[in-house]
């Protein structure tokens, strides 16, 4: 049986994360963060777009094979990895990081370009010393939403699932 798409959103995700620590320079590792934090960006939403249908309609079958909580622990493990990366090119990273101004800025600025828009705009616009703290703070908000997502599916009402029953 195949994964289902949500689950290989959140692999893919994983995966590019685990191989941070192999970037051959800073320069290296930044670019590589920066397109992380876009994917987390992007995912976060999605997921939180996914929840808002999910509250109309539970997803039955829909992501069948997410285990929502597990997913939300793995992302502080992915931000552990993050600081292991930049502690390897000599660089200090605060894991710990929430919300920072750089992050906000950063959101908002990718937020409106499209799926297939080729722009690197808001990847120009950042401090390389502020990417660490992006992608640290882009991971943690996924984890937030991801961890959302599990308490709701972990207490639906009954009467969302009589509608939900309805709506397939």
């Amino acid at each position: 049986m195949e994964n289902t798409g949500n689950y290989n959103i959140l692999s893919h995700l994983e995966q590019k994360c685990s191989v941070l620590k192999f970037s051959s320079c800073l320069m290296s590792l930044n670019a590589m963060s920066m397109s992380l934090a876009v994917d987390a960006c992007r995912t976060a939403k999605f997921f939180e777009l996914l929840l808002d249908q999910w509250q109309e309609c539970l997803p039955l079958g829909d992501a069948y094979d997410v285990n929502f909580s597990l997913w939300g622990q793995k992302t502080w493990e992915m931000i552990k990895q993050v600081g292991e990366a930049y502690s390897l090119n000599r660089m200090c990273v605060n894991i710990y990081e929430y919300e920072t101004e750089s992050y906000v800025d950063f959101k908002e600025s990718q937020q409106s370009a499209g799926v297939y828009e080729a722009t690197m705009q808001p990847i120009m616009q950042t401090d390389v010393n502020d990417v660490p703290k992006i992608l640290v703070c882009s991971l943690r908000e996924l984890g937030e939403v991801l961890m959302v997502i599990s308490e709701f599916l972990n207490s639906p009402t009954e009467e969302l699932i009589a509608t939900s029953s309805e709506c397939r």
